[in-house]
C-alpha cells in the first residue's frame, strides 16, 4: 500500500483488521508530503485505513478507506520437502517462488 498525504499532517495511521485487531503506524517520517509505503502480508478481506491529522488546529480528523482483496488468490507452488500442514508453509512457498531458498 502506498499513500501520499499531500498537505495534511498525518500523525498516526491505523489499519483495522477484519478480526477486530489493529495495526498502528506512528509519525516516524519527517516529510509527510512524500509517499508512505507500508508493506504488509494481509489475508483476504476488507481493511479500513484511518488517517489521523491535526492540521486543522485542535480537531483530529479521521478518514476511512476500504481496500478489498481479490478472492482468486493463487495457492503457493507445491513442493515435496515441506508438507502443507507445516505452520509456515505459505511463507516458505513464497520464499521458494522468489528464489530465496532451494531444496
Amino acid at each position: 500500500m502506498t499513500f501520499t498525504p499531500h498537505t495534511r499532517n498525518v500523525n498516526k495511521i491505523v489499519i483495522e483488521q477484519p478480526n477486530g485487531g489493529e495495526i498502528h503506524f506512528s509519525n516516524n517520517q519527517s516529510d509527510w508530503s512524500q509517499p508512505l509505503d507500508i508493506r504488509l502480508n494481509l489475508k483476504k478481506g476488507i481493511y479500513y485505513l484511518k488517517l489521523y491529522d491535526t492540521s486543522s488546529g485542535y480537531n483530529v480528523r479521521e478518514y476511512s478507506v476500504v481496500a478489498s482483496f481479490p478472492s482468486n488468490i493463487t495457492e503457493p507452488s507445491i513442493f515435496k520437502d515441506v508438507p502443507k500442514s507445516h505452520p509456515y508453509y505459505e511463507q516458505i512457498a513464497f520464499m521458494k517462488e522468489k528464489g530465496v531458498i532451494s531444496g
